[in-house]
């Protein structure tokens, strides 16, 4: 009865790692779409999006503005200017590119 229930206990957070692991994976790509289309309002369209491998070797996206190079960070509440984030960036795309790329089902 004891194993039973250690494995129902581990199969459970198994469950919870994958599903916020996925929670992340899927939230950066929003949060970089969601500043790229704000501050492409306020810079006149100059945004893109890169994206490539973190540490763990899961691909992260972020937004940032073409002209100053600066990174935009969003902090859940708001978007603001800031520090790159914890990813090495191998690719770079408008953010109509972005959108195509990763979410193909938007027209």
């Amino acid at each position: 009865m004891k194993y039973l229930i250690v494995g129902i206990i581990c199969l459970v957070i198994a469950v919870l790692l994958s599903c916020s692991l996925k929670y992340e994976i899927s939230a950066c790509r929003h949060r970089a779409v969601e500043c790229a289309l704000v501050y492409g309002e306020k810079a006149d369209g100059q945004v893109a999006i890169a994206i490539g491998p973190s540490r763990s070797t899961v691909w992260h996206a972020q937004a940032y503005l073409l002209k100053s190079n600066q990174w935009l960070v969003n902090t859940g509440n708001v978007c603001e200017i800031g520090k790159q984030e914890d990813f090495t960036p191998q690719i770079y795309m408008t953010v109509r590119e972005f959108i195509q790329n990763q979410f193909p089902w938007v027209r």
